[in-house]
Formats: C-alpha cells, sequence, structure tokens
C-alpha cells in the first residue's frame, strides 16, 4: 500500500542479475547507465531526503550516496546496522521526527547490500524500522485531521 518508484541501472542490474520486478512490483526507471552512479544521483536528486541503513558507511555506495547528498544539500538521517532490541523504538522516533521536522514526501532508502550476514540481516531491520514509521506517521496523520 506504499507508492514505491525511483531509477535502477540499465538492463534492470542488480547485484544477482537482471530483475525485471523491479519496474512491474516497484515501478523504477530504468537509466541508460548500466552502473549505479546515475541510479543513486537520481534517486537523491528526485527525493526530499534520504535515510541510510548500513554497517559500514564507508562502501563506494555509501559514499557516492552522501556526495549527491552533498551535492543537492539534501537532508539525510543516517541508521547503523544491526540495530538492537532496544534500539528500534528510538530509532523509529527519530525518523518519525527527522521526516516531519524535514516535511519529507519522497523518501529515498539507501544502504549496503545484504550479502554479509555478519552483520545481521539489513533488509530484516530496514523493513521492520520503516514500516513502524510509516505506521506512526499514519496514525500521526489521521490524529493530526481529528484536531
Amino acid at each position: 500500500g506504499i507508492k514505491t518508484g525511483g531509477h535502477c541501472p540499465r538492463f534492470w542490474r542488480t547485484s544477482s542479475g537482471p530483475n525485471l520486478e523491479l519496474k512491474e512490483k516497484y515501478g523504477l526507471i530504468e537509466t541508460e547507465a548500466t552502473n549505479y552512479n546515475k541510479r543513486t544521483g537520481l534517486n537523491v536528486q528526485n527525493a526530499d531526503g534520504t535515510i541510510r541503513f548500513a554497517s559500514n558507511f564507508g562502501t563506494a555506495g555509501e559514499v557516492l550516496t552522501l556526495k549527491y547528498i552533498q551535492h543537492f544539500k539534501k537532508p539525510y538521517y543516517d541508521v547503523l546496522l544491526p540495530l538492537q532490541k532496544d534500539d528500534y523504538l528510538t530509532t523509529v522516533n527519530k525518523i518519525c521526527d527527522w521526516i516531519l521536522v524535514n516535511q519529507i514526501s519522497i523518501l529515498n532508502v539507501a544502504g549496503n547490500r545484504d550479502h554479509n550476514t555478519r552483520y545481521g540481516n539489513h533488509y530484516h531491520d530496514t523493513f521492520s524500522v520503516l514500516m513502524h514509521v510509516f505506521k506512526k506517521l499514519e496514525i500521526l496523520q489521521k490524529l493530526k485531521r481529528q484536531q
């Protein structure tokens, strides 16, 4: 029920091969470049802000994302993974505050690939936090309409 979009490399490239589901299920637009640089820049540029979920902010992808964030002067929020159980609620609350303060309508979500399970399951942490954020924002929006 959440509208998705953005850009992906040419030929629907992913680290595990072409994936047409990116177009069909998520509404992504294919770029002319086969590398991730163009996609990263467009996703940062077209969003109101970016959240980076990562266990390592020094990877080439995270450095590139930050470069585009700074170039386009966009707000961003970093979440260091893996999250400890006690960190979930605090992280959700801080992200909600950041979204509201920065008036984020279009959110770019970036992060490390989930290949290295040594750092935990990035997908699970990212998905869980974002679903709680969206649910809380939905509740806040309903309360605001009632006032």
